[in-house]
């Protein structure tokens, strides 16, 4: 393996870091009830759409190499997986310009969010069908499964939504757990 294989081998793990270290500050700095998604804590103020803005262009990039130069050829997934992650990052940029802010830009928000959420069931299934262990198989199918579970939950009971930002936490850190252990457990 080539020294900038290596490198982009492991930017996957360094956008998790970046990625949850900025979501925990972005709680901290300016937190909300349990009720709002990271998205509404983010469009607090006009500081902290443009700190989730800044977040999210120097995570989403690192991400979308990582995935497309070194996990999708070592996993050995399909140009549908690529074109999937390349909506659904689309979707997430989306929705990371346009802040959830009253108006038509919450709209366009929702839009861009629904769309990444939506593309998470089909992406983390497809990693299951790649060159993956038996066990990674498994756990990928347990994680499709709660992430189909809980957004059933979520929707069908409205109680839940009290719960947003934790039902919202635990599908990104399922999601993007999958991707991390399908490429880091071999």
């Amino acid at each position: 393996m080539t020294v900038l294989e290596m490198s982009f081998k492991w930017l996957g793990l360094v956008a998790m870091i970046l990625l949850w270290s900025g979501l925990i500050f972005l709680l901290h700095k300016w937190p909300g009830k349990k009720s709002m998604s990271l998205s509404l804590h983010a469009a607090q103020t006009k500081s902290s759409q443009v700190y989730y803005f800044f977040l999210f262009v120097i995570v989403l990039p690192l991400l979308y190499l990582f995935l497309v130069t070194w996990y999708v050829p070592t996993v050995g997934l399909s140009g549908i997986f690529t074109f999937l992650a390349t909506i659904a990052f689309l979707g997430q940029l989306t929705a990371v310009i346009f802040p959830a802010v009253p108006g038509w830009r919450i709209r366009v928000h929702n839009y861009g969010a629904f769309l990444m959420t939506l593309l998470m069931l089909p992406i983390s299934l497809l990693i299951a069908f790649g060159q993956v262990s038996k066990l990674i198989q498994v756990l990928t199918v347990v994680g499709v499964c709660y992430l189909i579970g809980a957004t059933i939950l979520y929707v069908a009971v409205k109680r839940t939504h009290a719960y947003t930002l934790y039902f919202q936490i635990a599908h990104i850190a399922v999601f993007f757990g999958i991707i991390l252990l399908s490429a880091y457990i071999r």
